[in-house]
């Protein structure tokens, strides 16, 4: 999950830090915290926390895919996904 700074309008992503997770803009420094995420074992690092992402497919008889982006390696992992 992406969001817009409010101050500079530049992306601005979660970072997990010590005291929890936020959504920093590197930009001008605004910050607030950030719960949109998830319990995920990540396929790569192992880290225990992701972002959920679901992808509706474009046509209506392929289902709904579940990412989970990694807050610590940014590895995506892909459920429901079937490569072509």
């Amino acid at each position: 999950m992406d969001s817009f700074c409010p101050k500079c309008r530049v992306i601005i992503m979660p970072k997990e830090e010590a005291d929890g997770v936020f959504l920093e803009c590197k930009n001008c420094g605004f910050r607030k915290p950030f719960d949109g995420w998830t319990e995920h074992d990540c396929s790569v690092c192992s880290h225990k926390k992701a972002i959920v992402i679901l992808h509706e497919m474009v046509r209506g008889d392929e289902g709904t895919t579940t990412m989970y982006r990694c807050l610590n390696c940014g590895t995506v992992d892909k459920e429901g996904w079937i490569g072509r």
